[in-house]
């Protein structure tokens, strides 16, 4: 994917629409969005392997994103909800920084998660 005339805006709905992804799984697939080995707050992964640190039933929203495309980098805090095995429900914030590629995949990414 050129950076040619592409934008912030774009990186940040073509942001917006891998969160959109992640909440259709497990009828979706995120390897459009990510690059063959995923650096992980400093562990390689494979796309599997990514996909598995998401929580079954997991309900992302993005609070915030910022998106540069010059640099291929989007920030983001994002309110993360699924239901927990007492029947209640747990709620986390997760403070995210992402490198992607020249496709506007994930090639690395520093996660912080704050548990509520």
């Amino acid at each position: 994917m050129s950076d040619t005339g592409k934008t912030n805006t774009d990186l940040e709905n073509h942001y917006r629409a891998y969160i959109g992804t992640i909440n259709a799984l497990p009828q979706s697939t995120l390897n459009p969005y990510l690059a063959p080995t995923i650096i992980h707050n400093d562990r390689n992964l494979t796309p599997e392997e990514y996909h598995k640190l998401v929580v079954n039933g997991a309900v992302f929203t993005v609070d915030s994103v910022i998106a540069d495309v010059q640099k291929k980098k989007v920030a983001a805090r994002l309110s993360i909800e699924w239901s927990n095995d007492k029947g209640g429900k747990t709620e986390v914030k997760e403070h995210v920084f992402y490198q992607l590629n020249e496709d506007w995949q994930i090639e690395q990414v520093w996660s912080m998660v704050e548990y509520l």
